[in-house]
Parts: C-alpha cells; sequence; structure tokens
C-alpha cells in the first residue's frame, strides 16, 4: 500500500497526479489539499490539519458526503506545518511509499520546507512529485531507470556527501565528494537505461526532471 499526502501547493496537471494513485492507496490530505483530491475526483481516507486554509463551507461538505474522511484536527498554533504531520501519520501505517503531491509551488517556505523532509526522514520511502518533476532522497544507492536524454540533478543535503559513484550518466562520477553549495551535479543526463547513483556518506537529492 502507497499513502498519497495531498497538500495544499501547487497541481496543475491532474491526470499526471491521477496515474500515481492506485485504488487501494490510502489518500491523506493536509488541509486544502483536500480541494485537489477532490479535483481527482478521490475522496481523502484522512483530512488533517489545523483547518485554516481549507474553508468552513467545504469542511461540511466533506463531512457529510459518502464515506466522508477521517478528521484529525490540530491546533493553529503548533510546531509542525500539515504537511509534515501528514507525513508522520502516514508512517505509522508502514507504508511501502509514501507519494507527496502539492507540496512544492509559490510558496517557497512550504516548498522548501516539504523538501527538507526528505532529510527529516531519511531511512522512509517518500518520493515528491509535481508537474514537471520527481524528488527523493538516497542514502547509499539507487537505480535510475528511464530514458536516454532524461535530466538527472544531484544536489547535498548534508554539508558533505563523499564516495558519489554515478553510472550511465552523461557526466559519470567514481568515489567523488560533493559539497553542499556545489552546483556540479546539476543538469546531468541518463545516457543507459539502467543508470544508477551510490554514495558512501552523506544525504544526496535526486531530482528527475520532465521538463
Amino acid at each position: 500500500m502507497k499513502c498519497i499526502v495531498i497538500a495544499a501547493g501547487e497541481i496543475k496537471d491532474y491526470s499526471l497526479h491521477q496515474k500515481y494513485i492506485d485504488d487501494q492507496d490510502c489518500i491523506i490530505c493536509a488541509d486544502a489539499g483536500a480541494r485537489h483530491a477532490l479535483a481527482m475526483g478521490k475522496t481523502p481516507d484522512y483530512l488533517l490539519g489545523d483547518f485554516d486554509s481549507l474553508g468552513g463551507k467545504l469542511l461540511e461538505t466533506l463531512k457529510n458526503i459518502d464515506n466522508p474522511p477521517e478528521l484529525i484536527k490540530f491546533p493553529e498554533n503548533k510546531d509542525k506545518t500539515d504537511t509534515h504531520l501528514a507525513v508522520e501519520f502516514a508512517l505509522t501505517m508502514n507504508p511501502e511509499k509514501i507519494l507527496i503531491m502539492g507540496g512544492t509551488g509559490s510558496r517557497l517556505d512550504h516548498t522548501l520546507a516539504n523538501i527538507t523532509l526528505l532529510a527529516v526522514f531519511p531511512d522512509a520511502p517518500i518520493l515528491i512529485v509535481n508537474d514537471n518533476n520527481e524528488l527523493f532522497l538516497i542514502t547509499d544507492s539507487t537505480e535510475l531507470y528511464g530514458e536516454p536524454g532524461e535530466r538527472i540533478s544531484l544536489l547535498p543535503m548534508t554539508p558533505i556527501v563523499k564516495g558519489v559513484t554515478l553510472r550511465g550518466l552523461k557526466w559519470p562520477l567514481v568515489d567523488h565528494t560533493i559539497e553542499m553549495g556545489d552546483s556540479l551535479g546539476i543538469s546531468n543526463e541518463i545516457i543507459q537505461r539502467n543508470a544508477g547513483v551510490s554514495l558512501t556518506e552523506g544525504k544526496l537529492l535526486v531530482i528527475r526532471s520532465r521538463d
């Protein structure tokens, strides 16, 4: 089972996001993320947050539909964002994967906070998706199955990432050290369908770009 965490950020291509969701997945909406779920024809299983941005009218509508979501209410004055709380809740279900949708957008503070959740939970199988990208974190290795020409960027999420080795990419590396702030890993490119990335120390953000 996957957990789909839908936040209130930007989603334009609903048809693209719908392809990530299976009928058996658990859908957890962080506050106004419920608007996106409904726009995709999905009813949340859980609606979580302080409900400051959802609006009372839509909240009442959700309470009165068939099979309404379970509401998990938090106070408005809290130390974590609704998306952070939704991810923590998803982790209690021990899912195979957690997909965060609507986690990026014009609110740069929320976008960065959501991306750094990958580093907060480095051992969790979390994938952030938006209209143009997939983002995930690695602490050891990963296979990158894709089409030649696909863009891949790698950004350190710790001060130093050691032992970075890239294969099947246009610009390979062998046992390389990348420091935070180094743009060496930006805009690499898959040249073999079974490319891969590995490292020996640190946390590395992988960004697969569709645009």
